[in-house]
């Protein structure tokens, strides 16, 4: 979680929404909003001095993010650079790297994928409603709503990872991802008005409401 603290403004950072490249914009002038508390970029923290705040947050599709998280794991454990998540996923992976079906399953990360790796996590971390969700999907119009960053030129966002093959084929290839998916995070769906319908969301009409 990052604070500006001259614009008055919190960023709720779940990750694979887009959290790097924001924070990175928002670390700059004229925001200079710096990392609250001691922990990771993820972590959400809240304290009574932020409650005029403005709060803000991204999220993503459950079923893209789902790929995207675990693209990135898989790529961490095999990256030539020997950095902390290397080190971090070459430990937890020590035996293959996981397909997506066996990932969403895996024991050890099933806090993560409960808690700091579901949006509706964070938000539940704050003891107030906040004030602006950007879904990654519709990054610019969404951010147009938010006073302090409608002026602020953000990159452009894919709408899926970079992969070799379209995100949503390790759905259809593997049915049973669809419905961990939808166990791990039905909070994120409801909370963020994203569809489970599969077939709607691969032609792109991925929300329940407007």
């Amino acid at each position: 979680m990052y604070v500006s603290p001259s614009y008055r403004l919190v960023y709720v950072a779940a990750p694979r929404t887009g959290s790097t490249e924001i924070v990175a914009k928002l670390c700059q002038e004229p925001f200079q909003a710096q990392l609250f508390g001691d922990k990771s970029s993820y972590d959400t923290t809240w304290h009574p001095t932020l409650e005029h705040s403005t709060v803000v947050t991204t999220v993503r599709h459950p079923y893209v993010r789902a790929v995207s998280l675990w693209q990135f794991t898989r790529y961490q454990a095999i990256c030539r650079n020997e950095n902390r998540l290397t080190q971090l996923w070459r430990r937890i992976y020590v035996k293959s790297l996981p397909s997506l079906a066996e990932f969403l399953q895996f024991p050890e990360l099933q806090t993560l994928l409960g808690t700091i790796w579901r949006c509706s996590w964070h938000q539940e971390r704050i003891p107030k409603p906040i004030d602006h969700v950007i879904h990654l999907e519709r990054f610019e119009e969404d951010l147009a709503r938010v006073p302090e960053l409608k002026d602020t030129v953000f990159p452009r966002f894919k709408p899926g990872p970079s992969l070799l093959k379209p995100w949503h084929s390790f759905f259809t290839d593997s049915p049973v991802c669809v419905e961990l998916v939808q166990q791990l995070w039905s909070d994120d769906f409801d909370e963020f008005g994203y569809t489970r319908d599969l077939e709607a969301t691969i032609a792109g009409q991925i929300f329940t409401r407007a």
